[in-house]
């Protein structure tokens, strides 16, 4: 087939996908070209393409008055980088199948492509949901509790705020799927105290409620100690446990408030022992404090 616009030129579109660069080849001769927005555009500036029901431009251009269509992404590739390889398709890697900018396309297998797609079809995992009610931290630690503290949903579900079956959804995996379970209980236990925190008074009631808090509780550690040894009661490891549990409460829920990572603490107290102690505990270490000088 010989035209008027390329008279030594062979322009054969009957097999639409193989014949492409044919197609890009004559647009580039036509004086088209792709502009900012990735768009095939005449050499008058006018977009040479238009959006199809199915989301995709398709690129369009007659010859021999007849018009041929290409879908616009495959033609901007092609246009940059040639003739697509068999069995590879051009991916959107934003997922926007109208953004055809080629920093925004690639090529893949249409397995792969399909896989990408999966995704997008279901973009909403997680917290970045609209619909999120919990952040992956917080499904964290949710599942923590169902998964290796043997909470049942009911529990968790009146701890956090929802229903037992969005518990049970998250704890099971079928939400946050992509969200570990947690093995460390002090990598989500500061998460679990945030949800009992009495956020209702506000931040500067908060703040002197748990400082209170963690003076009691000190105290009442203090206390057991204190009737042991003089008071001749024996010394209950278990109630030990339990102030001391308080104890960190009232210490996590302060670092809550004031926006401390509770890890922060842990890592800058270890720093401070390791410059005060590096040979091992002593006396003069302790009196003569590095960290004051």
């Amino acid at each position: 087939m010989k035209g008027s616009y390329f008279p030594d030129e062979y322009y054969d579109f009957e097999s639409q996908e193989d014949k492409l660069p044919l197609f890009v080849e004559m647009l580039k001769n036509r004086g088209c070209y792709i502009s900012e927005d990735g768009h095939v555009r005449s050499k008058k500036g006018n977009m040479m393409s238009k959006l199809a029901r199915n989301g995709y431009y398709l690129c369009f251009a007659q010859y021999d008055k007849k018009v041929y269509y290409f879908m616009e992404h495959r033609v901007v590739w092609v246009w940059y980088n040639g003739a697509i390889p068999k069995g590879l398709v051009v991916n959107h890697k934003d997922y926007n199948t109208t953004n055809n900018k080629i920093e925004n396309l690639e090529i893949m297998t249409q397995k792969e492509n399909m896989e990408y797609s999966r995704c997008h079809m279901n973009p909403c995992r997680g917290e970045k949901s609209p619909k999120a009610q919990f952040t992956n931290k917080q499904a964290g630690a949710i599942k923590m509790l169902g998964k290796v503290c043997g909470w049942t949903p009911k529990q968790i579900a009146s701890l956090v705020g929802c229903s037992d079956a969005n518990a049970s959804r998250i704890v099971n995996d079928k939400r946050y799927p992509d969200v570990a379970t947690p093995t460390d209980i002090m990598s989500c236990y500061s998460t679990v105290v945030d949800f009992t925190r009495n956020k209702g008074i506000g931040l500067v009631e908060e703040l002197k409620n748990y400082t209170m808090g963690l003076c009691g509780e000190s105290g009442e550690v203090m206390d057991l100690v204190k009737k042991h040894m003089y008071h001749g009661k024996e010394l209950n490891p278990a109630e030990i446990v339990y102030e001391l549990g308080d104890v960190l409460y009232y210490l996590c829920a302060i670092c809550l408030v004031l926006g401390i990572d509770f890890d922060e603490i842990m890592l800058n107290n270890n720093a401070k022992l390791m410059a005060r102690y590096k040979d091992g505990y002593s006396i003069e270490q302790s009196l003569n404090r590095i960290e004051d000088k």
